[in-house]
This record gives C-alpha cells, sequence and structure tokens, in this order.
C-alpha cells in the first residue's frame, strides 16, 4: 500500500514572515516515488517535520491548528484515492499526479460542473471509496460489489432492450431483490446471448456459483454505500428499509491444537520430503523446501500472535516494543482505532530473532510471499508434516456440511482460528481474549471461534456435581 510523508523545502534566500507550500511524497514500494506541491503554506518556524503538523507549543487557536491538520490529513487520503484510482499509476510521473489532483480540485478548470456527478450513481461510490479509510483488503470487498453492480446495470440494460442507468432515488426494495437474484443465477448468464457480451468486454475472470456469505457481503457493501449517500444528503431513499438481509451461515471453526502446531514448528521438513512419496514429491518440490521453512516459521508466529495476515504482513521493527507486538488492525481502524498489545512467548521470540536483529529500524519483520502463495505453501507444509485429519466444513456455493482432510483447507486464517481456539479452551474468556484478537467487546463475530469442545462439556457437567 502506498505511503505519503508530508514536508516543506526552504531556500537559503527565502525573505522572513513569507510562507512555503507543504509538499508531499507518494512512496509505493522501491519503485514509485511522486511528489505534490500543494495549495497549503506553512511558515517554516511552526511546521514540526517528524510529526508533519504545527508544533506542539507554537501559540495557535485550537480551531486553526484543527483546521490545518486537517488540510494535511485531507490531501494525504485525496493524494492516495487519486493514485489508486488510476489505471496506469505504474506509468504515473509527479506532473501526471499533479494534473489528476488539480482537475478533482478544480473541476471548473476543466469544463466539469460537477452537477452530472451528484446524480452519477458510480461517481458517488468512487467518492464513497475515497473518504473512507478502509483496510486494502475492506476496499478490494467494496470494488467486488462495485464491479457486481456494474455488471448488473448492464444486465438490466440487456434484459429491457434500452439504455439503463442506477439512479439513488429510484432504487427500492424490489431493485435489492433482482439483485440479489442475479447475484446468485450471474453463473448461468455469463456464456448466454446477449448478456456474454459484459464478459467478452471485461478482464474480470467469469463469475462462478456464489454462496450465501458471499451474496450477503456484497449487499452489506452495497447498503453501507447506500447509508453514506443518505448521510450526505445525496437522496432520501433508503432501497433497504423494507429489505431485510439474511444472516450469514458458518460452520463450526476448525484449527490445529497446541501439540500440532509445535510438531510443525519443530519438523525437519527436508527428512520429511526426503520421506515423502512419489506424488507428494512431484507436487512440492525439493528446492522449495527452504522457502517453506521460512514460510512455516511466519505461520507458526502467526499463530501465536493471532494477527490477520493483512495486519501480519503489515508488521515492522517499530512494532516490536517491550517484549510484545502492537499494532492498530487494518480491518477496523476506522470506526474503532484501538491498539492491540500481545506479549511475545519464548517460542516466538526465538522465531522474530532469526529475522529481526533488534536494531534494524526499517523494512518488514518477515521475508512474507503473496497471500495466494502463502497460502499455498501452508497446505504443503501441513501435507508433509503430516497433519491431514478430516474436519466438517461449511459449503460455501451449497450451505452443506462436508468433510476435507486438514491440510487441503489449510490457510492463514487457520493460524488466527488457532491463536483464538486454542486460547479460549484455556481461558473461556472472549473478551479476555478479545483484547489479544482485536474483536470488541461482545463481538458476534467472535463467537464464530469459540468451539465448544468435549473436554469443555465435561467441565460444564461436572459443575452440577456435589462438592466433595
Amino acid at each position: 500500500m502506498s505511503t505519503i510523508k508530508a514536508f516543506i523545502r526552504v531556500s537559503q534566500k527565502r525573505k522572513n514572515n513569507i510562507d512555503v507550500a507543504v509538499r508531499f511524497r507518494l512512496s509505493d514500494g522501491r519503485s514509485v516515488q511522486l511528489f505534490y506541491k500543494s495549495e497549503i503554506y506553512v511558515d517554516p518556524e511552526v511546521w514540526d517535520q517528524k510529526r508533519e503538523c504545527i508544533k506542539a507549543k507554537v501559540l495557535y487557536s485550537t480551531a486553526d491548528r484543527n483546521a490545518f491538520d486537517n488540510s494535511i490529513s485531507d490531501m494525504k487520503k485525496l493524494l492516495r484515492a487519486v493514485y489508486e484510482a488510476a489505471p496506469n499509476r505504474g506509468e504515473l510521473t509527479s506532473d501526471d499526479l499533479a494534473l489528476l489532483v488539480d482537475k478533482r480540485l478544480h473541476p471548473d478548470r476543466y469544463g466539469v460542473t460537477g452537477q452530472e456527478d451528484d446524480k452519477d450513481f458510480f461517481k458517488q461510490f468512487d467518492r464513497f471509496l475515497e473518504v473512507r479509510e478502509l483496510a486494502t483488503s475492506s476496499r478490494n470487498q467494496y470494488m467486488v460489489a462495485y464491479r457486481c453492480l456494474k455488471r448488473f446495470e448492464q444486465f438490466k440494460a440487456l434484459s429491457g432492450g434500452k439504455a439503463y442507468k442506477m439512479d439513488l432515488d429510484a432504487l427500492d426494495a424490489d431493485f435489492v431483490g433482482e439483485f440479489e437474484v442475479f447475484l446468485r443465477n450471474e453463473h448461468l448468464h455469463y456464456k448466454k446471448q446477449p448478456y456474454k457480451q459484459i464478459y467478452d468486454d471485461s478482464e474480470s475472470r467469469p463469475p462462478v456459483k456464489r454462496g450465501w456469505n458471499t451474496i450477503c457481503n456484497i449487499l452489506k457493501k452495497f447498503r453501507a454505500f447506500t447509508h453514506w449517500a443518505m448521510v450526505e444528503g445525496l437522496t432520501r431513499n433508503d432501497p433497504f428499509l423494507r429489505y431485510t438481509i439474511k444472516a450469514q451461515k458458518y460452520g463450526t471453526p476448525y484449527y490445529i491444537t497446541i501439540e500440532e502446531r509445535d510438531k510443525i514448528a519443530h519438523a525437519d521438513l527436508l527428512a520429511l520430503w526426503e520421506c515423502a512419496s512419489d506424488e507428494v514429491k512431484q507436487r512440492i518440490c525439493k528446492t522449495h523446501i527452504p522457502q517453506l521453512e521460512v514460510q512455516r516459521d511466519i505461520f507458526v508466529f502467526q499463530c501465536l500472535v493471532g494477527c490477520r495476515v493483512g495486519d501480519l504482513n503489515s508488521l515492522t521493527p517499530s512494532k516490536v516494543i517491550n517484549g510484545s507486538i502492537q499494532y492498530i488492525a487494518g480491518k477496523t481502524k476506522g470506526e474503532h482505532p484501538n491498539t492491540i498489545i500481545v506479549p511475545l512467548n519464548s517460542t516466538a521470540k526465538a522465531i522474530l530473532a532469526k529475522y529481526y536483529d533488534g536494531k534494524r529500524t526499517e523494512g518488514k519483520l518477515f521475508p512474507f510471499i503473496a497471500d495466494q502463495r502463502y497460502n499455498e505453501a501452508i497446505k504443503d507444509i501441513f501435507t508433509l508434516v503430516g497433519i491431514t485429519r478430516k474436519v466438517t466444513i461449511l459449503n460455501p456455493a451449497t450451505n452443506t456440511e462436508i468433510q476435507r482432510p486438514i491440510n487441503e483447507v489449510a490457510s492463514s486464517h487457520m493460524a488466527r482460528r488457532t491463536f483464538i481456539g486454542n486460547l479460549y479452551k484455556k481461558v473461556k474468556d472472549p473478551n479476555l481474549i478479545g483484547k489479544l484478537s482485536g474483536h470488541a467487546e461482545g463481538s458476534r463475530a467472535f463467537a464464530r471461534y469459540r468451539d465448544i469442545d468435549d473436554d469443555m462439556k465435561r467441565d460444564l457437567v461436572n459443575l452440577l456435581e456435589n462438592d466433595q
């Protein structure tokens, strides 16, 4: 994800009492570094370069200080939104970025009045995404809903044989119901005429049959946008007023035991590969074992801290404080920006020491790979170690329970479930564990992780016995 820093430049020839423009540097990895000179001006004498704001000891009114700080924050949001929305962002120059920002700030200069945008459904959806502080994973989910709505608009136009555009004021419960049916059956339409052209013109993958949980998530993202539009005064119409989104369905959480986690942590993967079957050797290349050992360490560390994979990827040396990992969950930082503090046990500290010497101040804590490759590595590790017991899962497409070997369904999120599930067996206090996992007190989502196993049932039944 891109990062943006605010700074100023002061010429040695600068005359007294002349404010200077605040500049911004946008970085995205090592290959992208763009600069933008803003229309925000500040006296260099009062600028705090480290905190990117007015110095704390300067006598500014609260209103003026807040207004300036907000202008810096708003400009960062705008720069990020413009950059993320650019179709060719990898080829952008600083001049390109400046032009795109100027078009947003001064549309009148380019013959855009903004009146049409107020009624344009998808332009308002774009603005909704710009102003919301979303984690990358959440933004991706909103974009899935966005693209589904785009295709549905085209679908309705082709079905009616005439031009059709969605209008915030015209949406109702019937529309939402039609959209739900479309989401259920889209995989049946994409090969048929005239709908086939929707997908021929699109670079997205062909749709597959969706389960209710996926459909429910798309509808919730759509509802969040319409509610925002009402708050913004763009419409008084609530299409979800008479439409109820049914609850999502989840199976019993499955995760590995502490013993299985330790077996993975201490396994000699190369020796296990040498003894593996020919089928396993064909699937897992011997030269990949060193990489698997690294991903094994990362997975075990994740099992010991319980963070989501997005937060795991964002861990830096600055987040290791007094023997603990401290971070703000990316998924909830916009609504509940609480700092999560997870003390590291001896195993976690030993893994951390292999990749972080305690002196490095920049870069990521671990040599991460792409999320999908990380999930594939986890499955290979489970297979080599021999953790292949069957677990009952919910088929997302049919909402029926099926049994699968755990090595075939293992993923990064299993590490989070392993952290929560095993702690719950020991402590049985969801609010205490929620402080470590980042779940809000009383969270309904947290309830999905509570696996009341046979040992816990026996403990409950034993409470009925008389004291001995």
